[in-house]
């Protein structure tokens, strides 16, 4: 899991801390201060993202000894239980997602507004984790940038747990006609039962698709319920236990069960890495480390070590929930608008100016809100609150995502229509000698950074991959594209995104060249003789079903040639197969590859492999946004640039005269510096994929590779 998804975790959403508990408030400011640490910093703190695990503890420890105190009889108990969180959250939530977006939309790139919107909508309605959770098995998703608003995500988490933990509490309740000591049996049954699905689940999916399982409620709800079990549990097991009451009940004890929760939470924050399988087990040890720090209770207490700045900590604690909103929008947004890294003194600011900007929200936003019933005090002045206040944050999202993609959809219209008029545009300003100019990989930009993002191939109709194959619904769909006439040239477009990238230029070549285009096309997969690590064991093997369907289904179509193309390079781990030690990877799926064609092969079919274009591996609309009277500040060098394509060595090692490389990095590349816009337009959509706008103009360097592999086949 990469650091911009790990470790935005938000504080339980509670009360001020009564001097009784000030452990509580301690143990806040110590899982802040690591989330924190970890973003700001991460080196320090390695795994400070268990921070959340700890949050997790302390919200279902709060809110179940409130409930359990006060348990809610009625609907009308469950509307005051709602209304407290509201009171609690959403002033401070929404005057976050406000500044935030207000500060995106004047300090980020224009690229990134209309994502930072949808973000916007999805964190006012509490469903960030469900969205993000849905970008990190998005292919085409997965690898974008962080947004300043991601961190609601556990947030989300919380929510969704305060609308169904009180619910669970009123039917136990019920069922138990209301007998406290009953009640407290089947609570703790019921949150032993909840709890122990919800961990071994969070185990499961863990070890299939850990990047969904980091986000979604059900793998998050067993951390909550630790911290439930603790509070119905604990007061009558020290009752009837007398060792432990008294083991709790003196200083010294109290003080060595406190500092082995904290070191226990601390050897998760140091040991643990984004390389760690989290949540799942791992997270039992941060989880049981604040449960152990709560049970022990011991900075509670008079006589508390006098060099600990306790004062200051419980100030941190109190505002920790603050410190958490306001962290992280600072740690995305500062960046972008530096256009670097932050450097030390850089970062100490920003920590600086996050404590401000914190220390001035819980003053004047959460707490008066929180004290001051007559403003929201009512039930139905607190809903029709927060009702309001998702209602405009979601028609300012939605209505700011639709001018943005009207105006990207307006500016890539017109750019298109230029192109069609200006042959020289695009990568013809590299490859053809009479368009080149002394700065031909930075010509004046005719496409905008906002259309560049927009520019999908019609594979990818507005983003939705509207044309690739599913692991759940092998062999549909396929697309058309190109001529419909019987005599014409039938090619196949087979691979992953990567090949998808290139239908515009094989789209451009269609009606001079007579050519039937069909797609076969996957979503997170590639043509493989292995099962890839990064799927489930039903996905690994759909995606060896891919392998073999869209082999017999271009044989049964009569394919006259076969292009190839594929992202597949193993430097990215979910791309890796599975079982195979990393340093075998390249060889191992080169050799797979090789399996592959000499199957088109063995049916007599020519093979085109577009070898792999050159990454910058960061966002090239954004870059252009930030620099844009200085296009060529995005460039990169050549040896960074361009990977090496195990598809393309698997190829070129076969030495078969059916099988075409088509190298086309000079389409791409001039010399050692690797372009972001070239003759007019951007080079790429993102961080890998190339605009189709760009693909289309390099038609005429691709038309000779497939008169070559025909002209093999024909000869053959």
């Amino acid at each position: 899991m990469p650091n911009a998804t790990r470790g935005q975790a938000g504080p339980p959403a509670v009360g001020l801390a009564s001097r009784q508990r000030r452990d509580i408030q301690l143990l806040r400011a110590l899982a802040v201060a690591l989330v924190v640490v970890y973003h700001f910093m991460p080196k320090l703190a390695p795994g400070g993202y268990i921070g959340v695990d700890a949050f997790f503890v302390i919200s279902g420890y709060l809110i179940t000894t409130s409930l359990v105190a006060r348990p809610p009889r009625t609907i009308m108990d469950l509307g005051r239980f709602w209304n407290r969180r509201i009171r609690r959250l959403l002033p401070a939530a929404f005057a976050a997602i406000i500044v935030t977006f207000l500060a995106a939309a004047l300090l980020a790139p224009v690229t990134r507004l209309a994502t930072t919107a949808k973000d916007a909508v999805y964190s006012a309605f509490y469903l960030q984790n469900w969205n993000l959770a849905r970008q990190a098995v998005d292919y085409l998703q997965s690898t974008q940038p962080p947004g300043p608003m991601q961190h609601f995500w556990s947030l989300s988490v919380e929510e969704q747990f305060y609308i169904f933990w009180p619910v669970l509490v009123l039917l136990v309740a019920l069922i138990t006609r209301r007998r406290h000591r009953h009640t407290i049996i089947g609570l703790t049954a019921v949150f032993a039962l909840v709890g122990g699905l919800s961990l071994a689940y969070s185990g499961y999916l863990t070890a299939i698709a850990p990047a969904k399982a980091y986000f979604i409620t059900p793998t998050r709800v067993w951390e909550l319920a630790i911290g439930g079990l603790l509070a119905v549990a604990l007061p009558p097991f020290l009752r009837h236990c007398r060792p432990a009451n008294k083991l709790l009940s003196a200083r010294p004890g109290q003080l060595a069960v406190a500092w082995t929760g904290v070191a226990m939470i601390a050897a998760a924050g140091w040991f643990f890495s984004d390389t760690t399988a989290f949540p799942g087990l791992a997270a039992l040890l941060p989880t049981l480390g604040s449960a152990v720090f709560i049970a022990g209770g011991a900075l509670a207490t008079p006589g508390r070590p006098a060099r600990l700045p306790v004062r200051w900590l419980v100030f941190l604690g109190d505002a920790s929930y603050s410190v958490y909103l306001w962290h992280w929008p600072v740690a995305v947004i500062l960046p972008e608008v530096l256009g670097h890294s932050l450097t030390w003194w850089e970062t100490v600011a920003a920590i600086a100016f996050t404590l401000v900007v914190s220390a001035l929200s819980y003053k004047y936003i959460e707490t008066p809100f929180r004290h001051t019933p007559v403003l929201v005090a009512p039930l139905r002045r607190a809903f029709a609150f927060a009702l309001s206040g998702m209602m405009i944050i979601a028609v300012a999202g939605v209505g700011c995502r639709y001018v943005l993609s009207n105006r990207a959809q307006s500016d890539l219209a017109e750019v298109r229509a230029l192109a069609a008029e200006d042959s020289c545009l695009g990568a013809a300003a590299l490859l053809i000698p009479e368009c080149s100019s002394p700065d031909a990989g930075g010509r004046s930009l005719v496409e905008t950074p906002l259309a560049a993002q927009e520019d999908f191939p019609a594979t990818d109709a507005d983003g939705s991959q509207a044309c690739y194959w599913r692991t759940d619904k092998i062999g549909e769909p396929k697309c058309h594209y190109g001529v419909e006439s019987a005599d014409a040239t039938k090619v196949a477009l087979l691979g992953n995104s990567h090949a998808a990238q290139w239908l515009p230029a094989v789209e451009g070549l269609a009606s001079a060249d007579n050519l039937a285009i069909t797609t076969y096309i996957a979503a997170q997969c590639y043509p493989a003789t292995l099962p890839l690590a990064q799927f489930s064991p039903d996905n690994r093997r759909r995606c060896l079903e891919y392998t073999s369907h869209s082999l017999e289904a271009i044989a049964d179509a009569n394919t006259d040639v076969v292009i190839m193309s594929a992202y597949s390079t193993p430097t990215n781990p979910s791309l890796r197969f599975a079982d195979v030690p990393v340093e075998e990877q390249f060889d191992t799926i080169a050799q797979s590859w090789s399996t592959i064609l000499q199957s088109y092969r063995a049916l007599d079919i020519p093979v085109v492999v577009i070898r792999d274009t050159p990454s910058p591996d960061s966002d090239v609309p954004a870059c252009l946004t930030n620099h844009a009277t200085d296009p060529e500040a995005c460039n990169g060098n050549r040896a960074d640039w361009l990977k090496d394509d195990p598809l393309a060595a698997a190829a070129l090692a076969l030495n078969d005269p059916g099988v075409v490389v088509a190298d086309l990095t000079d389409a791409f590349c001039e010399g050692e510096t690797c372009f972001a816009v070239a003759g007019g337009l951007v080079v790429y959509r993102d961080h890998d994929h190339v605009a189709g706008t760009y693909a289309a103009s390099a038609a005429e360097a691709l038309a000779p590779y497939i008169d070559q592999a025909l002209a093999q086949a024909a000869a053959g």
